[in-house]
């Protein structure tokens, strides 16, 4: 039998309560001050949806050609609802569309004179250039309860950089359609300077046209100078995470796709897993950022189905989060000191734990305290090295006692068939309550693990 030795004890969690008692006959208690609009908006909107569809989706790139012609533009099924209906089953409570991207066409039929006269949704074929995808947009998401937020390009490749014409389409986009709750600038700062284009002119039109709008600007300054909400732009190192100790109302925006595309082209892959989406989920709440996660509509104008089944199983585990991250783990044996058995409790899926072969390799982690758990996810490494024999003949162990070998149960038993290079295997746990969950190798090879997250409440 296996004896899982205890190798050093789990921190213990010490909750410390500040109470505060008025004095009779003295002054009142201090009040902590109200929180700004900004804060309040990421406080009470922690996960909402990203809606990048616009001419790049038609193109297959991310930043379309300004010259395209309007024609490729065609959605042959738009279905805004869906989108709604989609978002909503996530547990998100408001959803961003990309209203203008960089090359500057627009979803909505614009009459600024300072924009080009057919480079927008009236000079497509879609509803013979009567239609208008902005309002199709916030007219379903208030039928489904959610809030409301566009993405504008100040950038705009097509028309050029002027502050006219972003007044121009502001005011249509911040007058026409009802309150728009949620503004977000991209391209102001790093492509458009501000000496091009001020900002502060800008963010007062916008208090003037709709005083309750929050902005987040993704210059990358992370300031509150130019943005009312400090935007880190997640996905392939451009900003990363924001940190946990952040005190800025803050956003972090990322992409349901594994591939880290935001429009949907034919390099977008499979979308990521539930378990990660609410490990990035509680991470950022902690660290007072909202999560604004990313989902592509296809050519057609629909959320394609398998990232809609994802959306919904987010939403049906929300209040379970990943409560192996940052946990002690240990192991039978570590390969090196540079793949220790913390690498997969570190929610970085590029670092691994591995283990030496020989005898039945086994990984570890404690948890602070029993937990009613619903999955374990096992992610394998995605590193370029391809062993099948790492990736088969395992089982995922959940018990109440830190040496297994006095009582366990097999949540999951992988046979002889190696799981998929760079997967992510997925185990329904039986509810528990349970403290120690283990992969436990059944043959002699070695066992690597990039990540285990364990799902739970």
């Amino acid at each position: 039998m296996i004896r899982l030795l205890r190798t050093y004890a789990a921190a213990c969690l010490a909750v410390l309560c500040l109470i505060s008692a008025g004095i009779s006959g003295g002054a009142a208690t201090a009040q902590a001050a109200d929180p700004s609009p900004a804060q309040k908006w990421v406080t009470d909107n922690p996960f909402g949806a990203f809606i990048h569809y616009n001419m790049s989706t038609y193109t297959n790139t991310q930043w379309a050609d300004p010259n395209t012609s309007p024609t490729k533009f065609n959605p042959t099924n738009l279905n805004a609802d869906q989108w709604a209906k989609a978002i909503k089953s996530a547990g998100m409570t408001f959803g961003v569309l990309t209203a203008k991207h960089h090359d500057g066409f627009a979803l909505w039929p614009t009459a600024s004179p300072l924009a080009s006269s057919s480079y927008s949704i009236a000079g497509s074929p879609y509803k013979s250039g009567k239609g208008d995808i902005v309002r199709e947009y916030v007219d379903a998401m208030r039928a489904n309860g959610l809030k409301v937020g566009l993405y504008f390009s100040i950038w705009d490749r097509k028309n050029g950089n002027n502050e006219q014409l972003v007044k121009d389409q502001l005011k249509e986009l911040l007058t026409n359609y009802g309150q728009i709750d949620y503004l977000w600038f991209d391209g102001w700062g790093w492509q458009v300077p501000y000496s091009t284009i001020p900002y502060q002119p800008v963010r007062d039109y916008i208090r003037q046209l709709s005083p309750n709008t929050v902005v987040a600007n993704n210059d990358h300054n992370r300031s509150l100078t130019t943005s009312d909400v400090v935007v880190y732009e997640v996905p392939n190192g451009v900003d990363g995470m924001p940190p946990t100790t952040n005190t800025n109302p803050t956003d972090g925006s990322d992409t349901l796709d594994s591939n880290s595309t935001w429009f949907r082209t034919t390099s977008t892959g499979a979308p990521r897993s539930a378990g990660d989406i609410l490990t990035k989920l509680k991470r950022l709440r902690d660290g007072n950022s909202l999560y604004l996660l990313n989902v592509g509509p296809d050519t057609t104008g629909v959320i394609p189905q398998n990232y809609v089944d994802r959306l919904k199983e987010i939403g049906s585990l929300q209040g379970n989060w990943n409560v192996a991250y940052g946990q002690p783990a240990v192991a039978r044996s570590e390969y090196s000191s540079a793949f220790p058995a913390s690498k997969a409790v570190d929610d970085n899926p590029n670092t691994s734990f591995a283990s030496t072969t020989g005898g039945t390799q086994w990984w570890e982690t404690s948890l602070p305290k029993q937990y009613t758990l619903s999955r374990a996810e096992v992610v394998f490494r995605n590193d370029g090295y391809d062993y099948p024999t790492e990736r088969e003949n395992f089982e995922v162990w959940v018990s109440n006692k830190y040496d297994m070998s006095q009582g366990h149960a097999v949540a999951c038993s992988v046979g002889g068939t190696p799981q998929p290079y760079a997967s992510t295997y997925s185990c329904n746990l039986p509810a528990g309550p349970w403290q120690y969950v283990a992969v436990v190798k059944t043959d002699a090879n070695t066992l690597t693990l990039a990540e285990v997250r364990v799902l739970g409440h």
